[in-house]
């Protein structure tokens, strides 16, 4: 199993069709079809469900997905971050947030914040709280806020202000 059948894998999952993912993914229908069965071979099971009407994942698909997700994530990080290494690349802060805070905390605090510190960027994305916290489990995001308590043992949660709980997972340096 290597990256690229995982990459194949979600796109055709996204595209919902083997001819429209191998298009995407600039591949014949017939290397996208052999990888995608390679894939299953390694894992053991049929992770589609192939038919004219498009594809759909099996119950090993979707566990097979989700951990897919997490793994290209990781993976597009590594090479992010190798590539600010070797470029000395502005460094960027991922954040996902629920609604209150992302539309009117974080902008005033990401201004200060850039005002002393003008080679970080920041990307915010506003979701609700379940994807937040989705999104730091899955290393998506490097911090998330959101404005109900947190208990889980995989992430760090701490009350920054009153109603608001700070997430991460210490998984990339800032540089």
């Amino acid at each position: 199993m290597n990256i690229q059948s995982l990459i194949s894998f979600r796109e055709t999952v996204r595209q919902n069709s083997i001819s429209k993912a191998s298009n995407k993914l600039h591949l014949t229908q017939s290397a996208l079809s052999q990888q995608l069965q390679n894939l299953e071979k390694n894992v053991g099971c049929s992770l589609l469900i192939r038919s004219n009407k498009g594809v759909e994942l099996t119950k090993e698909g979707e566990i097979l997905l989700e951990y897919a997700e997490s793994i290209i994530n990781l993976y597009e990080n590594m090479l992010s971050d190798i590539n600010e290494s070797l470029h000395n690349k502005i460094s960027k802060i991922k954040i996902l947030s629920c609604n209150i805070v992302g539309e009117y905390l974080l902008p005033c605090s990401v201004y200060i914040y850039k005002s002393k510190h003008s080679n970080i960027k920041f990307d915010i994305k506003i979701e609700n709280t379940k994807k937040v916290i989705e999104g730091i489990k899955s290393k998506i995001a490097d911090i998330g806020f959101i404005d109900k308590p947190l208990i889980d043992d995989g992430i760090e949660s701490k009350k920054s202000v009153q109603m608001i709980w700070f997430l991460c997972i210490i998984l990339r340096g800032i540089k």
